[in-house]
């Protein structure tokens, strides 16, 4: 089975879900290690933060434009149901796509601010969010899933075990 195919990912999904269910405190944690790995999966980096906002941003904006189409409850429900694996899916895939070019969206928004912005934000990332985050990252405890405290350790060279 491949590793990021469909099948792993539906099966990783339930048991994400089913676990989120039988323990409730665990879903901030579990969001937040998604949202981790989402970031390392894009490097790590200014351009990393920037996909994940950009791809929160895109699936807050498609779930409340669904809730606002809807009638009520009850139509939200069926809707989202009969719609998830179809249209749910595919404008995920789309937001996963344009998050890979959030920084054209924000000069296409933007303009010439657009630029200064992303040069503010990555000289602000690089010398004020980076070192928070590296130390951040040093504290997380070593039985994170895929052993995200030893990759991020091993790429920063520091080869120290605890």
């Amino acid at each position: 089975m491949k590793k990021h195919g469909i099948r792993f990912r539906l099966r990783r999904w339930y048991s994400e879900t089913q676990a989120s269910v039988r323990d409730p405190k665990s879903l901030g944690p579990r969001f937040n290690r998604f949202l981790l790995e989402l970031w390392k999966s894009r490097g790590g980096g200014f351009y990393g933060l920037g996909y994940v906002i950009t791809f929160v941003w895109l699936e807050i904006s498609l779930f409340f434009g669904d809730v606002a189409e809807s009638e009520g409850v009850t139509d939200f429900v069926t809707q989202q149901i009969t719609e998830w694996l179809f249209r749910f899916a595919f404008e995920s895939m789309l937001n996963s796509l344009m998050a890979l070019v959030w920084p054209f969206l924000v000069i296409n928004r933007f303009a010439t601010n657009g630029i200064l912005a992303l040069i503010a934000g990555y000289l602000l990332f690089q010398h004020l969010v980076k070192p928070r985050l590296d130390d951040w990252l040093a504290a997380i405890p070593t039985d994170v899933p895929h052993d995200v405290k030893k990759d991020f350790q091993r790429e920063r060279g520091d080869t120290s075990e605890e």
